[in-house]
């Protein structure tokens, strides 16, 4: 059986196993017998946290991390600030009252900042090249492309989707933190280019793709 661990919901079959429950899960995966998939994918922005635990568990897992740049990540989730300027958002303190502020909540052990450092931690540690970096812009400009690459990597036969009909939503838990729309999916798969809402400086200081510099990936992580 492969295992592929990924940060997005791409997959045959989700669980819930949390990433600090490792043996949990394998005991989980070890019950299954002869109803076991030969591919199983999990989905958790934590599992490049425990990258080395888990290959040491399973040798032949990949993880799969779909990348973008953090400052537009930071310019998409500001912008949803924006957009419901009316309600108070439960992702930042009381006291986040401006972009600087919310930007360094979330990239200060926020929801994008212990992202990146676990993937910074698996992507330099010695990890074999288990690792395969999807970017955000190729993912949405070429998805037929990206996506058949991944099924050769997996050595899994295609399977065929519909990018113009993968719209999806969160409603109710997005009410839940304030920020509707945090979980939206737009219907069709598409690159859709925009200017950024930040601050030059701003928006400087969090662009770094490092993922994408030769000299950063030691290992010969895949890079799609």
């Amino acid at each position: 059986m492969q295992l592929t661990f990924s940060t997005t919901a791409v997959g045959v079959l989700f669980l819930t196993a949390g990433a600090a429950k490792l043996y949990s899960f394998r005991g989980f995966v070890s019950s299954l017998g002869e109803y076991a998939w030969v591919m199983v994918f999990d989905t958790s922005r934590l599992w490049c946290a425990y990258a080395t635990l888990l290959l040491r568990l399973y040798p032949d897992a990949r993880l799969i991390c779909c990348v973008r740049s953090p400052a537009w990540i930071i310019d998409s989730i500001e912008r949803l600030v924006h957009r419901n300027a009316f309600l108070v958002p439960k992702l930042f303190p009381p006291d986040a009252a401006n972009v600087y502020t919310r930007a360094e909540t979330l990239m200060k052990g926020g929801m994008v900042g212990s992202s990146l450092q676990g993937l910074r931690q698996a992507w330099f540690a010695e990890t074999g090249g288990r690792l395969i970096a999807i970017q955000y812009d190729s993912l949405s400009s070429r998805p037929a492309e990206v996506l058949g690459r991944i099924y050769q990597i997996l050595g899994e036969p295609p399977f065929p989707h519909r990018f113009d009909d993968v719209e999806y939503d969160a409603t109710e838990f997005d009410m839940r933190l304030n920020m509707p729309g945090l979980h939206r999916v737009a219907k069709r798969v598409e690159l859709v280019q925009r200017r950024t809402i930040l601050p030059p400086e701003l928006f400087g200081q969090f662009d770094n793709c490092f993922w994408s510099e030769p000299e950063s990936n030691p290992n010969n992580h895949i890079v799609l």
